[in-house]
């Protein structure tokens, strides 16, 4: 069995395609594109990420493919159609990073309510001028959410905490039966005061929000879009929010990413994030977990070890570096967390939050012990340094695999 793999994968699934068939890696290869064309002929799997475009002039040279295996969410890198017409099965990975995406969906909406952003940048110039940031309450407001998934859903779920009426468009959903109105899109856009966009990039959905559709919204409504760039017409929402024809917005993803207008992101109460939804340590934890190979844990099942046995001899040891990745960051965090602490919680309760910056600060100047206070801050470097050095050791070590 050939498997072809066009983009660079992790070192233990490539072990664990090698040990399945015979693999052509053209990954790293200067004539990529003209190996793709010329390889996928007598291919039976072709592994991708992002970067590589199977297009249908590409797929329909693969004769024998049989699966395309997408290492990560999105498919819109892929013609769908035209593989299911040629019975071509299409996979792709759990939706891991789902919580993340949802919890800066819903920072992104308060952030444009309150102005943070602006009110953020212009107390930092050393200005107060609070008329300038008057923003609007949630409570009592519709959220219009596009795409009813389980993003949409869960974005759904959590704004209601907030006091939110849910509505949503959703044209693979006809029967609904839950509390959450099912409208048009015309009709949704006009009667939302917060519009969240959760779909994947396909013909249907490109600039499925235009000009026609942004002049429908109201201009006390915000809009976010962290699903995929390419679905709002981003030139004339940031016109409108010049304008004040649109009170805000927030956007992760962008028609072209890095984006190349970002001189007119400023002065107007647009929140920009650069495409981190799934920059979480949490996310990358669940990532690994979804990536362990269930090969290994039905033959230990098989072999008859326990769950505890299966956990420590199979699962942590795939998920070990990741693991290790995000107990680094949450140490190096600890380190340098003084102000929230000082100003919120002096150390409390019961000693909970008594972190070493803390203790330095107060051995100090409670103590007036100055030169321990020295000796521990060269202490508490060395270790951040130590920890650093390891971080980026095993960083290194996962982007080489």
């Amino acid at each position: 069995m050939k498997i072809l793999i066009c983009d660079t994968l992790n070192s233990k699934v490539l072990e664990e395609l090698q040990s399945i068939g015979n693999c052509i890696d053209i990954s790293s290869s200067e004539s990529k594109n003209q190996d793709l064309v010329s390889e996928i002929n007598d291919a039976e799997i072709v592994v991708i990420r992002s970067s590589t475009q199977l297009t249908k002039e590409i797929i329909e040279k693969g004769n024998k493919i049989k699966i395309i295996a997408r290492c990560g969410v999105g498919v819109d890198n892929i013609d769908v159609e035209y593989a299911k017409s040629k019975n071509i099965k299409v996979t792709n990975s759990p939706s891991a990073n789902l919580t993340s995406v949802v919890e800066l969906t819903v920072a992104l909406i308060i952030n444009a309510a309150r102005k943070i952003n602006l009110s953020d940048s212009h107390l930092k110039d050393g200005k107060w001028d609070r008329k300038e940031f008057i923003g609007i309450e949630l409570s009592g407001k519709q959220l219009g959410i596009i795409g009813f998934g389980k993003a949409g859903r869960l974005v759904s779920d959590r704004m209601k905490s907030f006091g939110m009426s849910v509505a949503f468009y959703d044209p693979y959903i006809k029967d609904w039966e839950g509390h959450e109105k099912n409208l048009e899109l015309d009709e949704l856009l006009s009667s939302s005061d917060v519009i969240s966009i959760h779909v994947i990039k396909t013909d249907e959905t490109e600039n499925l929000i235009s000009k026609e559709k942004l002049d429908l919204l109201k201009k006390s409504a915000i809009l976010i879009n962290t699903s995929r760039g390419g679905v709002v017409d981003e030139d004339y929402l940031i016109e409108m929010l010049k304008s004040k024809q649109l009170f805000g917005a927030g956007l992760d993803v962008y028609s072209e990413e890095p984006p190349k207008n970002v001189d007119n992101f400023a002065d107007i109460n647009l929140i920009t994030t650069p495409h981190i939804g799934a920059s979480t340590n949490e996310a990358q934890l669940k990532a690994g977990l979804d990536s362990v190979d269930p090969t290994p844990i039905e033959a230990a099942t098989v072999d008859g070890a326990n769950r505890f046995q299966i956990f420590r001899h199979v699962t942590f040891p795939s998920i070990a570096p990741i693991f290790t990745v995000a107990l680094l960051f949450r140490t190096l965090d600890a380190f340098k967390a003084f102000d929230i602490i000082y100003i919120v919680t002096r150390g409390g309760p019961g000693g909970s939050t008594y972190v070493l910056g803390y203790n330095i600060w107060k051995t100090a100047f409670y103590q007036n012990q100055l030169g321990l206070a020295g000796a521990m801050s060269v202490i508490m470097i060395v270790i951040a340094t130590i920890l650093a050095f390891i971080l980026v050791r095993i960083m290194k070590g996962l982007l080489e695999r």
